[in-house]
């Protein structure tokens, strides 16, 4: 990795992180700076894996693990449902997670709209 690439990830992880300071301060504050910054990592990473690489996607990603858990993309079989499936878009991928997870949140039974199944 070129000093260049190492600036601009550092410059990426910065944003992410300021972002659960921003959404997350609660959480942020009782996990700390490291483990922050670890979360945001290990999300940037995970998320990858799934073809899930734009800014914004891996912010909504990031936000999920505070929701779900860390390791929600295997741990939430729903979730884990809508990541593996190679035929959506990434884009696609988080919107249902998102959506599924306002439903899931306020109580509206999963049988209620099926766009992410």
């Amino acid at each position: 990795m070129t000093a260049l690439d190492a600036s601009a990830l550092r410059s990426y992880e910065d944003r992410l992180f300021d972002h659960c300071q921003q959404v997350w301060s609660m959480q942020t504050e009782q996990l700390g700076e490291e483990v922050t910054r670890q979360r945001v990592r290990g999300s940037i990473e995970r998320a990858r894996e799934f073809q899930i690489t734009s800014e914004s996607d891996v912010a909504r990603f990031l936000d999920l693990t505070f929701v779900w858990g860390e390791d929600f993309a295997r741990s939430v079989p729903w979730a884990a449902k809508i990541l593996a499936d190679e035929d959506r878009p990434p884009w696609l991928k988080i919107h249902q997670l998102s959506e599924r997870t306002k439903r899931e949140l306020s109580g509206i039974p999963p049988g209620a709209s099926e766009d992410e199944e």
